[in-house]
C-alpha cells in the first residue's frame, strides 16, 4: 500500500504485532476429541508448561535493578526505599543485640547463685504432734 506525504510517497504494508505461532499441527484436540475422550474416561494428553503462581508476593530483592535506566525522580524513590530498609535492619539488629546481652545476664547471674546448702549433720527439728 502506498501513502504520499508532501512529496515523498511510503510503502505500508500494515502493523505486524503478531509473532509467529507456536502451535504445532495437529498438536491440538478439537472439541469433539475431548468430549469424546472425557465420556471414555481416557485422560487427556498432558500439558506441556504448567503455570506458576508463587505463594507470597515479589520482593524488590527478587529482581536485580539496572540503575542505569531510572531516571532521578525513581533513584530519589530508590534510595529512600534502600534507607528505610538499612534503618529498619539497623533496628532489628539492635533488639536482637540487646536480647543477647539480656540472655549474657541471666546466664552470669545463675552462675553466681549458689545453691543452697542444706547441713545434713544437724538433726531434724520435730514438730509437735508428730
Amino acid at each position: 500500500m502506498e501513502f504520499k506525504f508532501g512529496r515523498n510517497k511510503f510503502e505500508f504494508d500494515g502493523v505486524k504485532n503478531f509473532p509467529p505461532t507456536e502451535t504445532v499441527q495437529d498438536d491440538a484436540l478439537s472439541l469433539r476429541e475431548i468430549l469424546i475422550r472425557f465420556s471414555n474416561g481416557q485422560p487427556l494428553p498432558p500439558v506441556a508448561a504448567q503455570a506458576f503462581y508463587p505463594d507470597e508476593e515479589p520482593s524488590i530483592d527478587d529482581t536485580p535493578l539496572d540503575i542505569s535506566s531510572l531516571d532521578m525522580v525513581e533513584l530519589d524513590a530508590y534510595k529512600n526505599s534502600v534507607e528505610n530498609h538499612i534503618v529498619e535492619l539497623q533496628s532489628k539488629l539492635q533488639a536482637l543485640q540487646e536480647s543477647a546481652k539480656e540472655i549474657e545476664q541471666r546466664k552470669a547471674g545463675l552462675n553466681i547463685v549458689e545453691p543452697l546448702k542444706t547441713n545434713e549433720n544437724e538433726p531434724k527439728k520435730e514438730t509437735p504432734g508428730t
